[in-house]
């Protein structure tokens, strides 16, 4: 069965926002600094100058993981969850829906990642998610991107380690690749939608991706919800009901907020 285009307009979003929220709050790369920190001190040996890596060294590092993440999810993993039928009980890939999730992925990421390429913005790794990516494109072998990401990792911490780090880099790629799996078995899951707008945290990044876009971010909602020919929202209660029928009738700031209060308070239950 094909996927229509605003489910995976929506699963983007989803995507987007829980890879970027992922790398920000999971132990990810908390992890990965630990481990650089030890291996460049077993490496130098006692004396030796110590690898600290500050706060902004973590938003580096986390630029660079979110970057090799979405590309091994466009490249690698999408096409696993994004399939037609053939008609013999064989899934193919969507050639044209994967297509169309990697560049509401890619539009979605922008908005995600203009915190991590502001503070990058003064270092020598400094580059735009688009230039990343190509370089990834360009690497030629899945042995090279591998290597590649290893480089930028070394680079985006300590260039006078880089030997350590890349190797380092090269092996937490297995360990990432598991968290991105993770991370679309979820959003792809039938029922995750009627899970979707569950915490205070995605309607913020939903409105740092569209601004005062009031109309598309009520449309992103309003494709999350089943409505009858009629127009009504069923199921729900009077006051979210009401709320609901509001926004998509009248797009507004205030249709907005009155929508994403309704909402909190609905899950909340």
């Amino acid at each position: 069965m094909k996927i229509e285009k605003r489910t995976l307009e929506r699963k983007a979003l989803a995507t987007a926002m829980l890879l970027v929220q992922t790398m920000a709050e999971t132990q990810f790369i908390e992890g990965l600094s630990l481990a650089a920190e030890q291996i460049c001190r077993d490496a130098r040996g006692p004396g030796s100058r110590l690898l600290v890596i500050n706060d902004e060294d973590r938003i580096c590092l986390s630029f660079e993981v979110t970057c090799f993440a979405a590309f091994l999810i466009m490249g690698q993993e999408a096409p696993k969850f994004i399939t037609l039928s053939d008609g013999s009980g064989k899934d193919r890939p969507d050639e044209d829906g994967i297509q169309y999730f990697n560049t509401k992925l890619l539009e979605y990421l922008e908005g995600g990642l203009s915190e991590f390429k502001r503070h990058t913005a003064s270092r020598e790794t400094a580059t735009n998610y688009a230039t990343r990516l190509c370089e990834y494109l360009r690497s030629g072998s899945p042995q090279k991107e591998v290597e590649l990401f290893g480089r930028q990792v070394a680079l985006s911490l300590d260039e006078g380690s880089y030997p350590f780090l890349k190797i380092l880099g090269m092996r937490y790629v297995g360990p990432l690749v598991d968290l991105i799996r993770s991370l679309l078995t979820q959003v792809f899951d039938p029922t995750y939608d009627a899970r979707f707008w569950n915490n205070e945290s995605l309607f913020d990044k939903l409105e740092q991706l569209h601004g005062n876009d009031y109309e598309a971010m009520i449309g992103q909602i309003q494709e999350s919800f089943g409505r009858t020919s009629g127009g009504k929202v069923m199921l729900f209660p009077e006051e979210l009901t009401s709320a609901l029928d509001h926004a998509f009738e009248a797009p507004s700031k205030e249709a907005w907020f009155r929508l994403k209060a309704a909402l909190l308070k609905h899950r909340k239950r």
